[in-house]
């Protein structure tokens, strides 16, 4: 098709990410994301691994003929200069143009405005799409070392130095307090919890009732009503109830190990089938992972 393969998977994997709710069973996506996160681990090692390997190649072809003091220091720390400047630029051209498109009541003061640019703009770290393009230039590009050293040195400043910093940079300037201007106010996780219960409660009660008008599944009925009330309470009274939802999580799993530990006694001992053991194992894991998101 003669596009690029790097930007067709980043499409790709944009789109998936996009789709994924959709298409995807709850099943496949609890798996996928643990099969991810082995993957990130794996792929962030090897990307090391390969500015390693890649950087000593270099060093071999090129040892004792001060190629790096003569030919590759400057351009490389111009670039460096370039990409840093360039991103600082590219905000505050943007956020300037968005910020005159707002209407005055909303537009933000000069110390807010330029603290967001600073954070946004120290925020430009590059990484795995930088290093997968710049691997994939033909071997006998001309000046294909330097343009490997200046990613790899690229890579290695905004990633050590502007990563490490950041937090600095937003404590010093206020960027960790308030919204931004111009931003849609999202919902707090308890408000959108409380508004998704309350969804799930309408959509029972249209469920629970027979053609004749008579009750049939009460229980979820009561069920999702509970829910439905604590959810909205809570996303009232957060503050007040808190500290009683995370001990309730915390007995939670006090329950849920001791569910645990029976079931692989019941294994162990031979009465329970590795089937039985993996299906029961799987809903209790789930039933884990519901208890600590809540103590998130």
């Amino acid at each position: 098709l003669g596009v690029s393969g790097v930007i067709t998977t980043v499409v790709a994997g944009l789109v998936v990410g996009w789709r994924q709710h959709d298409v995807f069973s709850a099943d496949a996506r609890l798996r996928w994301a643990a099969v991810w996160e082995v993957l990130v681990f794996l792929l962030e090692s090897l990307v090391f691994v390969l500015i390693g390997t890649s950087v000593h190649a270099i060093v071999l072809r090129h040892m004792g003929t001060g190629w790096v003091r003569q030919d590759v220091f400057r351009p490389v720390a111009g670039i460096v200069a370039a990409v840093l400047i360039s991103r600082f630029v590219w905000m505050a051209v943007t956020e300037g143009l968005r910020v005159i498109c707002l209407p005055r009541r909303m537009r933000p003061d000069r110390r807010m405005f330029f603290g967001f640019i600073a954070i946004m703009g120290w925020c430009g770290m590059r990484g795995v799409v930088s290093l997968a393009i710049v691997l994939a230039l033909p071997e006998d590009m001309p000046n294909r070392d330097i343009m490997q050293i200046a990613t790899f040195v690229v890579i290695l400043v905004t990633v050590l130095v502007q990563g490490t910093s950041i937090g600095w940079v937003i404590h010093f300037t206020g960027g960790g307090h308030g919204h931004a201007w111009g931003q849609k106010h999202y919902l707090s996780v308890s408000q959108a919890r409380a508004l998704v219960a309350q969804v799930q409660e309408n959509a029972i009660r249209e469920l629970a009732y027979g053609a004749d008008g008579q009750l049939i599944h009460a229980h979820l009925l009561e069920q999702y009503a509970y829910r439905a009330e604590l959810a909205e309470r809570f996303s009232h009274e957060q503050q007040a109830l808190q500290g009683r939802q995370d001990a309730e999580y915390k007995m939670q799993l006090t329950i849920i190990d001791a569910g645990r530990a029976e079931l692989l006694r019941l294994h162990r001992s031979g009465a329970v089938h590795d089937v039985v053991l993996h299906q029961l194992e799987h809903e209790l894991d789930l039933q884990q992972m519901i208890a600590e998101g809540g103590l998130i």
